[in-house]
């Protein structure tokens, strides 16, 4: 699979695993502020709450983007490999949602870049 698929597991203690697709893995203590904070964006944008599929039309051989989230065993997979102008405004919505989670992330683990999705992602954030 090419592209990026990132998981986050948070254990006690504020340990952070995050695994980021073509990065390498990367593992780190998170301050108590960073876990609320990370803990505030996914209940904020009620990610467990998003659809899964993918957001648009299947692209049969472009990179795959994927986020997963496990809290409290509670996991959830959200595929942002075709998000877009493209998308309907119900869909742009959800996407930006899972898109403020990702963005969020990409904060605190500096390795885990959205590279050349990062224009497009910024772009999509700045529409209504």
């Amino acid at each position: 699979m090419r592209g990026w698929m990132w998981s986050l597991d948070i254990q006690g203690g504020g340990r952070a695993r995050i695994g980021c697709g073509e990065a390498e893995d990367a593992e780190r203590r998170l301050s108590d502020e960073e876990v609320r904070g990370i803990v505030d964006i996914i209940q904020r944008e009620a990610f467990f709450q998003l659809p899964s599929d993918a957001f648009g039309p299947p692209v049969i051989d472009g990179p795959m983007r994927i986020l997963r989230v496990t809290v409290d065993a509670q996991t959830h997979e959200v595929d942002l490999s075709h998000v877009g102008p493209h998308l309907s405004p119900a869909d742009r919505r959800l996407a930006k949602r899972a898109l403020r989670v990702w963005v969020a992330l990409e904060d605190l683990f500096t390795q885990c870049r959205r590279g050349k999705h990062r224009d497009a992602d910024d772009a999509l954030l700045q529409t209504r």
